[in-house]
């Protein structure tokens, strides 16, 4: 878990020349002064039980590049193992893209570029650290979400819906503000939580229907992407696939399945601000605004016509910036 006074999670990028077509080469230094190491198994043993992990070592000759993925402008870093020579005598980069390991305590390499794992956020020293993550309702507090599958909210603005009566199922439709049964709370912990609806009902029956609470399933969350995540279910003992799924992106299902593209959650509070009471101050008008995705993207400055929850930040004349979460409702 992040931790802001650990020196051993704050890093350093210090250049290291460049590859030989002019891609800057960087040493990953800590700022308790240790370096990143990949370590290849040495032993009989270690070969047929572990591959490769990246270590944090007194000093390595280890660099890395970064790689931007096209497809989501999320960086990676490629571990610039070692260059050969071509047949036309062009000097060539091999080596990997440093990927998370399945446990998220490790961190290995691994050679394709597409890998959700090895997608990173880097963020300044004491910069504020949005990981997605939903906080936990207690007896005096609560706090609500609207539940959606990342693959699926791109293409329809959908929701995990609950159910009037405990026993029914649990579907996918059109977030709809106005319906509190799009709205769930966690209540519990990361690694042991229940998923609670407004009429107290939690998610059961490998995450098929809503039950009473008293006989909910409990989960765990897990890190599947930046601010992204993936639901196990730690109840269901018996049965091997227990990550939260929607069933093929068919925006309609939700149930269990293996980790896959289908896991992968985000958690969107329902506090947001309607967009016909927005806050004006006549003494410092704005003078510029734009908007983003949930997610961060910016999408400039015209409202978008898109259903959906966005963020719109706005600049005074006074150089102050303010941002503020807004809906638009469907047209």
């Amino acid at each position: 878990m992040y931790n802001s006074t650990d020196d051993s999670q704050l890093w350093k990028f210090d250049q290291d020349g460049t590859t030989e077509d002019g891609t800057p080469k960087y040493k990953m230094v800590s700022k308790a002064g240790r370096n990143i190491e990949y370590r290849y198994p040495e032993t009989v043993e270690e070969v047929e039980t572990v591959t490769g992990r990246f270590l944090a070592v007194a000093s390595s000759n280890n660099t890395f590049s970064f790689h931007l993925r096209t497809a989501d402008k999320g960086w990676q870093l490629f571990w610039n193992e070692y260059e050969t020579e071509d047949s036309n005598g062009i000097m060539e980069v091999t080596g990997s893209y440093m990927n998370k390991t399945n446990t998220d305590t490790e961190v290995t390499a691994y050679a394709e570029m597409p890998s959700v794992g090895s997608h990173l956020k880097i963020y300044k020293e004491n910069e504020p650290i949005d990981i997605g993550l939903p906080q936990f309702s207690t007896d005096t507090e609560e706090y609500w979400y609207y539940i959606q599958f990342a693959r699926v909210k791109n293409k329809q603005n959908v929701a995990v819906l609950s159910a009037s009566e405990p026993g029914e199922l649990l579907t996918q439709a059109e977030l709809d503000p106005e319906n509190e049964l799009f709205k769930w709370k966690f209540v519990g912990n990361m690694a042991e939580c229940l998923i609670v609806d407004i009429n107290g009902n939690a998610w059961g029956v490998k995450s098929t229907s809503i039950v009473d609470a008293s006989e909910g399933d409990y989960y765990k969350f897990e890190g599947y992407g930046i601010k992204t995540w993936a639901l196990f279910n730690e109840s269901d003992t018996e049965n091997t696939q227990r990550y939260v799924n929607d069933f093929g992106g068919t925006a309609d299902q939700v149930g269990q399945w293996s980790l896959d593209s289908g896991s992968e959650m985000v958690f969107t509070s329902t506090e947001t601000v309607s967009i016909d009471n927005p806050v004006t101050d006549e003494e410092d008008p704005v003078v510029s605004t734009t908007y983003y995705t949930i997610e961060g993207l910016q999408l400039g400055s015209q409202l978008p016509s898109v259903q959906g929850i966005y963020i719109e930040k706005t600049t005074h004349t006074s150089k102050k910036v303010s941002a503020r979460k807004i809906f638009i409702p469907g047209r």
